[in-house]
């Protein structure tokens, strides 16, 4: 079952704070591997994320379908990855593109599991950015000199020679929906903690403010100021440093024993290359049937012995024995 499936099932009950944790790590593990390799998935979204055995290790994930996954150096010769509402601001902008728009993918699927909706609008391409630079702030204005698609979304004023979003009106390339808007009214970020006025647990507010301080780093616009795998991965809601594992609240007894019976006493760092289906018939360049990725120049496929498979299969994550022995001591 994929998260898009775990959520139907739940008939859309997000999940709480200490259950989107245990998809994350597995998610960043997984972007620190890839990243690691020189691999960009360029396809990350609740579909392609599936639940490992939810029975035995509830929400332990792994990442899937690298049908369009290419070697990050070759991300600038496509026109346009990702699918709209998991796709990172720098591609519709055409700048240049490195593996950050994975994070901002996996960004967008934390957000979506822990509100039980989409946060950026999945259908009109401009809603989407509107809604992306309202939540998390507008490009600089020497990025937006840069990209080749600028001119879609913006309009340069002469008069102080800065970038101009366009008004619905002058965006007149595609289609805007009438009515289609998100159906959770957001302001910023911020606003994710107090969506859910049931949380009273000063622990658990105090993980949610971690999450949201993760998720802003994940959010930034500029790419190359967006958090990276391993940066992540060291992060407090990661970590959960700022949870006190002796501690006998009730919230922090789930928090660790959640993440303790996801790992379910496995080594929690020894990646396995099959867990993310990297193999050559998978993990390929982008092809001309994929509707939302036509603009292919080239049909060589990628050269996985190039890959470094073994910098893959061990990602250093040295710097979270600490954080692995607490789980075992719980």
């Amino acid at each position: 079952m994929d998260l898009f499936g775990l959520l139907k099932t739940r008939e859309w009950e997000p999940l709480d704070v200490s259950e989107v944790r245990v998809v994350a790590r597995d998610l960043l593990v997984a972007l620190n591997a890839l990243k690691n390799a020189g691999v960009t998935h360029a396809d990350i979204k609740p579909d392609n994320i599936v639940l490992v055995n939810h029975q035995s290790q509830p929400f332990r994930v792994k990442l899937i379908d690298f049908g369009v996954a290419m070697e990050t150096h070759k991300l600038w010769r496509y026109d346009t990855i990702q699918v709209c509402g998991f796709r990172a601001p720098e591609v519709n902008l055409g700048l240049p593109l490195t593996e950050a728009v994975d994070m901002w993918a996996v960004a967008c699927t934390l957000a979506y599991i822990f509100l039980g909706d989409h946060v950026h609008n999945t259908i009109c391409e401009f809603n989407n950015m509107r809604q992306i630079f309202k939540l998390h702030g507008l490009p600089d204005q020497d990025l937006l000199g840069k990209g080749t698609k600028v001119d879609r979304f913006f309009i340069f004023d002469q008069s102080n020679q800065t970038w101009r979003f366009k008004t619905p009106q002058e965006y007149t390339e595609t289609i805007i929906i009438d009515g289609d808007h998100h159906d959770i009214a957001l302001d910023s970020i911020d606003d994710f903690l107090t969506i859910n006025p049931e949380i009273q647990d000063p622990f658990e507010l105090e993980d949610l403010q971690a999450f949201v301080d993760l998720l802003k780093k994940m959010f930034t616009v500029n790419p190359s100021e967006r958090i990276t795998p391993e940066e992540a991965l060291n992060h407090r809601f990661i970590t959960m440093s700022h949870l006190p594992p002796t501690s006998n609240n009730s919230y922090v007894i789930s928090a660790y024993e959640k993440m303790k019976t996801a790992d379910n006493k496995s080594n929690l760092f020894d990646l396995n290359l099959s867990d993310y289906d990297l193999s050559d018939s998978d993990l390929c360049e982008l092809e001309d049937s994929n509707s939302d990725l036509s603009d292919l120049d080239t049909d060589e496929p990628v050269n996985t012995s190039e890959l470094d498979v073994d910098k893959f299969q061990k990602a250093d994550l040295s710097n979270f024995k600490q954080y692995d022995s607490e789980l075992e001591a719980r």
